[in-house]
């Protein structure tokens, strides 16, 4: 079934404004997730090129995993963040 951008609007149109609104963020949500998914298999794509010969590691795949969900960051702290994190995540001794 191939719907038109007239006949979705029309539909949408026949929604309660509220509903309307959950519709826009579905999409919103679709285009982000199309978004991530084409940026993830075109880094994957980059890494295999340069990375033929050799498989990731442990390390790389699980660093690959948080920045494909935008898990990876920084801190600031004394550099000895594997010794006290307790302090600068919690504020705890």
């Amino acid at each position: 079934m191939s719907l038109s951008a007239q006949e979705i609007t029309a539909r949408v149109l026949t929604l309660p404004e509220q509903e309307q609104q959950q519709a826009l963020d579905f999409i919103e949500f679709l285009q982000t997730k199309l978004t991530r998914e084409k940026l993830t298999s075109s880094s994957q794509a980059a890494a295999n090129s340069t990375n033929q010969t050799k498989p990731p590691t442990e390390g790389a795949k699980i660093l690959q995993i948080m920045e494909d969900f935008g898990l990876l960051g920084c801190m600031e702290g004394d550099g000895e963040l594997s010794e006290n994190y307790k302090q600068h995540l919690w504020d705890k001794p």
